[in-house]
């Protein structure tokens, strides 16, 4: 080799060397599942992606009870909420006669999940109602006052597969917890079948977890 294919191949080594000390400076991945992006003068942190779910603690999970809107929902509820919340079924026309009442006791909040999903457009002779299709009408009792969860699909999964798992109040501060679980992945949580016929195994790591908090009947995701 002579001497100048021996300066340009030392000359390529340093380039090499250099840029990989600034994509070290760029990019350092921290150990609490977040990567830190540092610029010139801006610091952004991105959260990864989880696809693990997690469990609300067993101690502060709402009980569930199932009711009769027509016969057991005025004692629960009071007869003015109870009314108001038929109301809203009735302009959804919503024909389910019962409403799952998640309530703990010493905690005046409660939760309350329908039978039924809100209307978008309403059927005709020749067209079918459209309805939402992930999460059914859900009401919080906060304050004495029923508050209708309209913004629920913001907290949307994949494939529309959201589904509440558990209800708390972790602080006991008026405010109320919604675990919902659904899938994360590219694909419906289920991996390709090995032979014609056979049943495919789910991916187990398809699922997670987003917690909601419900505060003066406003959605935001929980911080704890």
């Amino acid at each position: 080799m002579n001497k100048a294919a021996s300066l340009k191949l030392l000359l390529i080594i340093v380039i090499l060397a250099a840029a990989s000390v600034v994509v070290h400076v760029l990019r350092a991945e921290r150990t609490d599942g977040t990567v830190t992006t540092v610029g010139s003068s801006v610091t952004e942190t991105v959260p990864e992606e989880t696809t693990e779910t997690r469990a609300a603690p067993a101690g502060d999970v709402f009980d569930e009870h199932r009711l009769s809107i027509s016969n057991e929902l005025d004692k629960a509820v009071g007869q003015s909420l109870a009314q108001n919340l038929r109301n809203i079924l009735r302009k959804n026309n919503c024909t389910n006669e019962h409403v799952q009442l998640h309530s703990k006791s010493g905690i005046p909040e409660k939760l309350l999940v329908t039978e039924c999903f809100r209307l978008i457009t309403a059927g005709s002779k020749d067209t079918e109602a459209v309805r939402e299709v992930e999460y059914p009408i859900m009401f919080a009792l906060m304050g004495g006052q029923l508050h209708e969860l309209v913004r629920l699909n913001d907290y949307a999964f994949m494939y529309e597969s959201g589904t509440l798992m558990a209800v708390t109040s972790l602080n006991q501060d008026g405010n109320l917890q919604l675990w919902l679980d659904g899938y994360v992945c590219e694909n419906d949580g289920e991996s390709e079948a090995v032979l014609p016929g056979s049943k495919p195994e789910p991916v187990s790591d398809c699922r997670g977890t987003r917690v909601v908090e419900i505060i003066n009947g406003e959605l935001r995701e929980y911080q704890p």
